[in-house]
């Protein structure tokens, strides 16, 4: 639509200027045809961009070679007069879109909602919180979460667990009951001092829920000295359940112990350059399964000869509890990411579905392509 409100403005531009000239004298047009102080959006392509310009090149030389009367002249303006009405109306849908996609916030505080933020200090167990919002609407989420993401004390709770983000959240639940209430919570972790992180509002905007920090919370510039040292601070709300009655939020995550990314068995590794693409000649892209310690121990000695620098493949995995799904890739590149996709699991068989990131600031080639390894474990149940 926008690109075509393009078109129509120059088309109208180009028989404005048809209209006014002296024909006889068969003078040439300007192929400049942008309008001064106006840009394409960054999302346009340069392909949009062409496409705007050979649609103005052809309009423009439809109107100097038939507008040589004035019955033509005539007719160009009852064309100008149509144009001019079609770039209004398409004017006004653009301005309905931009509203529509231009989502307003809708802030929470105290005054209407419970919120709760602290600093809890940087958490080791693998039970805490993840630093999305984790959004619990029923007794079942309630129930995998308290266990999955720390939100109560463990029975068999090890002498270092820190029960700091538990405790507070069942205060909450205390207070404000899930039969009347549903939960937000967000674990920030922070990778040095400095930080200081304090919530005191939830927002809404669109699809999007997150904690807004108040006007004292403060994040360290790169260039002051700040201690070594990770920390975390948590944040926690309970609102009532027709506040956000029938939204899902794309930005949150929602407890589910049938997913599993959830599982506290999942993971997803990438070893960098372990070896040259004969690794990779020798194995492919397919994903290997690895089910036990045995098949692990055979692993290793079919990779060995072909690793470099004396790397190793380590896998520190709980064969009882998880597979492990192995696949090998070759990279030109020494500084990348992979994003991941998701993990496809179908008949007991396993696909990874992954991108290779280039980091757009260091694109260092290695001498030769080198091979490199995703790892995922998959516990045991979801292949069963």
């Amino acid at each position: 639509m926008k690109r075509k409100a393009v078109c129509l403005a120059l088309s109208l531009n180009f028989l404005l200027m048809a209209a006014g000239c002296n024909y006889a004298e068969n003078e040439a047009v300007s192929e400049d045809t942008s309008a001064p102080g106006t840009s394409s959006p960054i999302t346009e392509t340069s392909h949009d961009t062409e496409t705007i310009s050979q649609t103005s090149t052809v309009t423009e030389s439809t109107s100097l070679t038939e507008a040589s009367s004035e019955a033509d002249v005539a007719e160009i303006k009852t064309e100008i007069s149509e144009t001019a009405e079609e770039i209004s109306d398409t004017v006004e849908v653009n301005s309905e879109t931009a509203e529509e996609i231009s989502y307003p916030e809708e802030i929470y505080t105290e005054n209407e909602i419970y919120i709760y933020s602290f600093e809890c200090g940087y958490l080791s167990q693998d039970k805490k919180p993840p630093n999305k919002i984790l959004f619990i609407e029923t007794d079942e989420q309630l129930s995998f979460a308290e266990d999955r993401y720390g939100l109560a004390v463990p029975t068999d709770m090890p002498w270092w667990y820190d029960t700091g983000v538990a405790d507070a959240f069942q205060e909450m639940k205390a207070s404000y009951p899930l039969s009347d209430h549903s939960y937000a919570v967000c674990y920030d972790e922070v990778s040095c001092g400095g930080y200081y992180l304090h919530a005191d509002k939830l927002i809404k905007k669109g699809e999007l829920l997150y904690f807004g920090m108040d006007d004292k919370s403060y994040t360290p510039s790169y260039e002051e000295e700040y201690p070594d040292v990770e920390s975390g601070f948590c944040h926690m709300a309970a609102f009532p359940k027709d506040l956000f009655k029938g939204d899902v939020f794309s930005n949150a995550v929602y407890p589910d112990k049938n997913e599993l990314t959830q599982d506290i068995n999942y993971s997803f590794r990438l070893m960098h350059n372990i070896g040259s693409s004969k690794l990779y000649d020798a194995f492919g892209d397919e994903v290997i399964l690895i089910h036990s310690q045995e098949e692990y121990e055979d692993f290793l000695k079919q990779t060995e000869d072909h690793l470099t620098d004396n790397r190793q493949i380590k896998l520190p995995i709980d064969f009882e509890q998880v597979t492990a799904a192995v696949c090998f890739f070759t990279s030109e590149y020494k500084y990348f990411s992979v994003q991941n996709n998701g993990i496809i699991i179908s008949e007991g068989n396993v696909s990874i579905d992954y991108d290779i990131d280039v980091n757009p600031n260091n694109d260092t080639k290695n001498p030769n392509p080198m091979t490199c390894m995703i790892y995922v474990t998959i516990p045991k149940r979801f292949l069963e």
